[in-house]
């Protein structure tokens, strides 16, 4: 009988654990997770959860399996690889013959920020959510440090709440990163119409509290913004400690094959700390994406037994839902040469084709239009061309 031990909480590794107990009930298998609670859908954390009583929708396992130990609000602190053992940071250590590292990612901090106030506030679980819900609500102002999609939809559920929100983005505009400049000119004025201040070129260099309200205030070069609550949503860090500190070949994310296994045969990983093939287009990234999660957890539960399908081959895909907008992002199309833009089913409905120059198809965004995106993953998924109505002969917007 296989001796399993799962590091993370998230997604990818209770995929891997659904997986491990789906294929062999018996498997002694020890899940080990620094929450407090099973693995839950996190989009929620957002959107349903601060907007309405809808509970969080647990991943956690149902049924009876005699093998099976979960330790919850409990650390690892180092892989020992010689003696294949993980120590946790109750001084126990958890010996193992398969070792998968699904250790997720944690906002990156901002370096001003003031770490004792209950106003001031990160999001990634189902806690941080829980703490910033009651300042949404009408009559308080929310500072939103970051213009990407996790501050974007915050504002947007601050807006469905009745709350004011201002949002603060370093960059020239938003989504600069990961947008090309039509989509985020369309978010920006998405949000400026449902009452949102957006301010641009905003480089935070003070979080202080406010002795005279109780609140805080965020000081940038061009003034002071005084806020009920500031919520910080400048991108993650993959938690790749633990595989540094044991030897693993890390690279911007532990390195892992198709499989998920690591640089050594005894470990995978799975999930936003590792880098992998994105053979379609013959390199490596990093995804921080629900989906790649929840896929490559599956496909490593079934390697830690020893069974070695087709591997993880899928495009990275991303949604974000704002007010009544949808947002997909397929692939990584900020990487083409050219984008195309197709309309869609109705107004304000588009979706940008990426190309690159020998007319390799590179991803996709699409702004409400999920069936034509939907169409695209379903023809990568089965290996099929590019449905021919998404071809190059429509509006170029690079």
């Amino acid at each position: 009988m296989s001796k399993i031990v799962i590091v993370g909480g998230g997604v990818a590794a209770y995929r891997a654990l659904h997986r491990i107990l789906e294929l062999d009930p018996l498997c002694d298998v020890t899940l080990i997770s620094d929450e407090d609670r099973p693995a839950y859908e996190r989009p929620m954390l957002s959107k349903e959860l601060l907007t309405s009583d809808k509970p969080l929708r647990s991943l956690g396992v149902r049924g009876s399996f005699p093998n099976l130990t979960q330790l919850f609000s409990t650390r690892a602190t180092k892989v020992d690889r010689r003696q294949k053992r993980v120590l946790l940071d109750d001084g126990c250590e958890i010996s193992y013959e398969k070792l998968i590292l699904a250790t997720g990612s944690r906002p990156r901090r901002l370096e001003v920020d003031n770490p004792t106030s209950e106003r001031l506030h990160y999001l990634r679980t189902a806690v941080d959510a829980e703490k910033l819900r009651p300042f949404l609500c009408p009559g308080n102002r929310i500072a939103i440090i970051g213009g990407g999609f996790i501050g974007l939809e915050v504002a947007a559920s601050a807006r469905a709440l009745g709350a004011e929100a201002v949002v603060l983005e370093a960059q020239p505009r938003l989504l600069a990163r990961v947008a090309p400049e039509s989509l985020s000119t369309w978010l920006h004025d998405l949000h400026k119409k449902n009452g949102v201040d957006i301010k641009l070129g905003a480089q935070v260099d003070q979080i202080a509290e406010d002795p005279s309200t109780g609140g805080m205030i965020v000081r940038t070069a061009s003034g002071e913004i005084p806020a009920d609550a500031v919520l910080v949503g400048i991108g993650v860090l993959p938690n790749v400690e633990l595989a540094v500190d044991c030897g693993l070949d890390v690279d911007g994310g532990i390195a892992v094959d198709i499989h998920g296994r690591t640089s050594d045969p005894y470990i995978l990983a799975a999930g936003e700390a590792t880098r992998y093939p994105l053979e379609r287009l013959g390199l490596l990234t990093r995804s921080e994406c629900w989906t790649t999660s929840s896929d490559q957890g599956t496909i490593v539960g079934e390697a830690a037994l020893g069974s070695l399908g087709d591997g993880y081959r899928e495009m990275p895909w991303v949604w974000s839902d704002q007010y009544e907008a949808s947002i997909q992002y397929l692939g990584l199309p900020l990487t083409a040469s050219r984008m195309v833009t197709h309309p869609g089913e109705s107004q304000n409905a588009w979706v940008d084709i990426a190309w690159d120059d020998a007319g390799r198809f590179l991803g996709a965004i699409g702004i409400n239009s999920g069936r034509q995106i939907s169409e695209l993953r379903r023809a990568l998924r089965k290996g099929l061309p590019i449905p021919a109505k998404f071809g190059l002969e429509t509006q170029a917007t690079l």
